[in-house]
Order: structure tokens, then sequence, then C-alpha cells
């Protein structure tokens, strides 16, 4: 291999693994990662231990992730480049296969991305009338989020020299589960940043990468001519209630000036201090920091200015506040790396999750073994919703093995609890590796066994507890048969009745949530009564707001009224 080969292999890798670590570096800090661990790390360059609040109101449970461990953004960038492992048929592969298959998997994924893969996984494309719910519709040709640009990366890879065949690529990968041009322009626009970066030999010019897209429209802002859309057009201008190429043109004019006030901020060079010029990006406003242009052109601002000092780079979008810090850093780090290779990469973030693995993907060494792995195994998807899958998982032990699609053979390296608000669940997580080397975590869900009562001498507030509770379950059920499930039920009598019994500074929205997670708690149970679990978890929850204990149970009396 020659050394403009090497250039370019590391180059690649680089940007993958610049994605990688900014990925992990700011998924702790994200906006929605539900992130319960109080703690700044002392060191910010050191990726972190934290524990995140996960699983809804029935199954609520806290997941540690480890050091290093990647969010949806670095599995999606990997399901791109395996899907790309075949060649023509990299798309179909990455809609019927990659998609469907991640939902079992996914950590931290967009709610646009699992709903198109839920469609995917249903043998539905996400923009179809006639096969899907028009709330559904609207919402995929609405979704203009990041979801795209993030996992773009591979497209770029080897074929830097075709800008017109990536960005072929680019949307024709968008469309599978975003339809708003804002998703597919910002993934554009991040494609030809990344070529041109793919390309340079030498130093960054201080706002060169800024000036160079802004001459670039019509290569990141055409509509590449894509078989077969013409039905995908028409229901989008159905639901969009306009021409989609208007509404295409519109955002390409939002992109120009949000580069310029990127411009603008390069230009004042040492004056551009702080974060204005990310506010007025829209990167702190949680309307619109989600959003594919939005978090494409402040990624590009940062790796310009940061072009002399690209761990900085990373490091800073990894902690801003009131930002999708995930992304934003992952695609900084993308393109800082694309400019640099693996050069600034400290030896702490080779602990990278699957950084042996990320290695082979980008050196090519992955391929050969994937494609005849699905030649010679007839293998199923991977599918947690399927009943024999999901029993072997769950009576899987370390060093024992199943196989599915993507991945092969995956092996069981390890199994956790994870501590549970329910004393009725049990949910563990599963580490499993595959046989080329990418982790995937898959948690399983149960009832827990009932334990038999302990006469134990308890004190303080864990013995408070006990006794509420009891006094709890010692309210009549008004001759409830046991099996019969009981449903809550409200009435004016019993609305009346709650209104005089609510605290007079509790507002109106938290009086409607606070009843409607008390009746969600009766419901679940299905008997009509609290336990122990369930009565902790509205403790838990609305202690917070100054509910007591004691109003918790007033309000449960009345709606128990018959």
């Amino acid at each position: 291999m020659d050394k403009k080969s090497d250039l370019k292999l590391d180059k690649y890798l680089g940007a993958f693994l610049g994605a990688a670590i900014g990925d992990a570096l700011g998924w702790p800090n994200e906006q929605n990662s539900k992130n319960t661990s109080k703690t700044q790390p002392k060191n910010k360059a050191m990726f972190q231990k934290w524990s995140r609040y996960d699983g809804g109101r029935f199954w609520s449970h806290y997941e540690d992730i480890m050091p290093g461990e990647y969010s949806d953004d670095t599995q999606l960038l990997i399901a791109t480049a395996r899907s790309l492992n075949h060649d023509q048929g990299w798309s179909k592969y990455f809609s019927k296969v990659e998609l469907p298959a991640w939902i079992s998997y996914e950590r931290g994924g967009g709610g646009a991305t699992k709903r198109a893969a839920a469609a995917w996984k249903k043998g539905n494309n996400p923009w179809s009338v006639d096969k899907g719910s028009m709330g559904d519709i609207k919402r995929y040709f609405n979704a203009g989020g990041n979801g795209v640009a993030m996992r773009i990366l591979p497209h770029i890879f080897r074929n830097e020299d075709n800008p017109e065949d990536v960005m072929y690529q680019v949307v024709l990968n968008g469309i599978f589960t975003h339809g708003h041009p804002r998703a597919l322009i910002g993934a554009t626009l991040y494609a030809d940043a990344l070529i041109f970066l793919s390309n340079i030999k030498g130093t960054l010019g201080y706002g060169e990468l800024v000036e160079h897209l802004l001459k670039r429209k019509e290569i990141w802002g055409k509509f590449p001519d894509i078989q077969n859309m013409n039905s995908w057009l028409n229901n989008a201008d159905k639901v969009l209630n306009s021409k989609y190429m208007d509404v295409w043109n519109s955002v390409i004019d939002e992109v120009i000036d949000l580069l310029k006030l990127a411009k603008q901020g390069l230009d004042e060079g040492a004056l551009d201090m702080g974060n204005e010029i990310l506010e007025k990006l829209g990167c702190f406003d949680k309307k619109v920091n989600g959003a594919g242009t939005v978090t494409a052109v402040a990624a590009i601002y940062l790796a310009s200015k940061y072009a002399s000092s690209p761990d900085l780079g990373i490091i800073e979008p990894a902690y801003l506040k009131n930002a999708d810090t995930d992304t934003l850093a992952s695609m900084t780090g993308g393109l800082l790396g694309m400019l640099h290779g693996t050069g600034f990469i400290s030896a702490s973030w080779i602990d990278i999750q699957d950084y042996d693995y990320i290695k082979d993907i980008v050196h090519g060494k992955v391929n050969e073994e994937d494609n005849e792995q699905d030649k010679e195994q007839k293998l199923e998807v991977l599918d947690y919703t399927n009943s024999a899958f999901n029993m072997k998982l769950k009576t899987l032990k370390p060093g024992e093995s199943i196989e599915a699609l993507p991945f092969g053979k995956l092996t069981l390296k390890d199994k956790k609890q994870n501590k549970s608000n329910s004393t009725g669940s049990l949910i563990h997580t599963l580490k499993l590796i595959s046989e080329v080397g990418q982790s995937i975590f898959i948690k399983t869900f149960e009832k827990a066994p009932e334990e038999k009562p302990q006469n134990q001498t308890k004190t303080g507030e864990q013995q408070s507890l006990n006794t509420a509770t009891s006094r709890q379950q010692s309210i009549p059920t008004n001759n409830i048969p046991e099996r019969m499930e009981y449903r809550p039920l409200l009435d004016s009598n019993k609305v009346r009745s709650l209104a005089n019994i609510l605290p007079e500074n509790m507002p109106n929205d938290q009086c409607f949530f606070f009843i409607s997670d008390i009746m969600a708690e009766l419901e679940r149970n299905k008997t009509g009564r609290l336990d122990e679990g369930g009565l902790n978890y509205l403790m838990k929850k609305w202690t917070k707001y100054k509910i007591s204990i004691r109003e918790i149970q007033r309000v449960i009396n009345v709606i128990r009224t018959r």
C-alpha cells in the first residue's frame, strides 16, 4: 500500500474513531440522556461511568453505562458501514436487516429512527399512505432531526472523488428514516464537509471550510435523481401541504444563513469568545437544536474553530449544557478526525468501545467474513420480540451463544441485574460480542418471583415506608374479586373531592400528572392494591414537589371509593 493510501486510511479511521469518541464523551451530558449521576468528571477528557434512568413507568430502572460505551450515533454508523459491505445491495440490507435488528439493541435512539425501523421490521416503508397511519406518515415527513447526518460518514470512505454519488447514497440512506429536508440537507452538507477535509493534506485555513461550503450549494443542495421517487414526492406534497421541492429550496436558504453566521463568528477570530455563535445557530434551543441542519453547521463551525486543537474541539461540544451533546460532539469528532487522522487521539481514548472492531471496519477486514456469513447461514434478523429468541436470551449463560443477523454468532460476555424501581420486576442488561468483535447490549424484562414475607425488625425510614405500605394494603377493596382486573375510574364526585384535597399551590398540569400516575400504578397492579414498589415509585417522584405520603394515600382513597 502506498503512502497516499495509508494517509487516506488514517483519515478514515481518525474520522470514525473521532465520531465514536465524541459520542461516548457527550452521551452522559445529552439533554435527553436521563443521566442520574450528579457529579461532573474532574478530567473532562476521560470517559466516565454513569447511570441513566430508563424503562418508562412500568419497567423503570437504572442502567450503568461503563466508560467509553457509545450510543445510537455510533451504532448506526457501524450499521451503515456494515451495509456498505453489500455493494449495490447496501440499501436493501440497511432497511431490511440493519434497521429492524437495531431496535432490539439500540441505546438512546431517536424517535424518528425508531418509528421508521419499526415500520421496516413489519415489512412496510414509513412513507406509504396505504400501509401506515396518517399520523405516523406526517411524523415521518416532518422528521428533520440529525439522525441521518450522524450516521452517513462511511459513505465517504473510498468514494470522496465522486461527490454526486456520495450525495445520492446519503439521501437514499436518509429517507429510510427521515423525510424532511432539514434532515437530508443537514446530512449532505456534512458529507460535503467530510469530502473536503479528506483531501486536505496540510493545515486547514481559518474559515476555509465554511467558505468552501458556501460556494458548493449546487453539490450539497441538489436533490439527487433517485429511481421510483414519484410516489414518495407525491406523499410528501400531501403531508407538507406544499411542493416538497419548494420546502427543500427554503431549507437551502436556511443553511446558507446558518453558514454565514458561522463565518461571522470565525471572522471575529479571538473576539469569538464563549458560545454566542452556537446560541445564534440554535444549539441551546430545544425546539431546533436536534435539527440536522443546525447540528451540521454547528459541527462545521466547531471543527473550523478548533482545527488546530482537535481534542478540545471534541471535548467542548460534549459538555455543553442544554444541547444535543452526543451527536454534536460525534459529528465534530468525525470532521476533526477526517482532517487530522488518528494522530490527535490520546491513549485514554483508545478505550472507546469496540476500538479494534472499528479499525477492522475501516481497513476492510470484516467485509469478506460478513458476506460469507450471510450466504452460508440463512439466519433470522435479530428480534427481541420473538418469543423463542427472548426466552433463550433470558436463560443464556456467559460463554453461551445465539445467532442472528446482522451479527451472526453472538456470545454472552456479561449479564448484570439493573436496579429496579419496582419489587415486582427483574431487569438484566446482557452484553454480547459478535465473532468479529462488536459489542451489543440487550435488556431482558421479567416479573420477579414472589418473596415469602420475613419477620424482621426494621427502623427509621424503611420501617416508616413499610408501615405506610401496610396501611395502604389494609384499605378495603370494596369486594373486588382477587382475580378481576381493577380499572380505576373517576366521576364528577371524585373530581370534586380531589379538588378539595390536592395542595392549593399545586399547578393544574401537575395535578393531572399526579392523579394519572396514581391511577396508572393502581391499574398496573390489576387488583386495586398498591404494592411497595408502586408506593416507592410515587414517593420518589412526587416528594420533590412537597407531596407527602399522607396526601398520596388520600388521593388513592378517593379514587378507590365506589
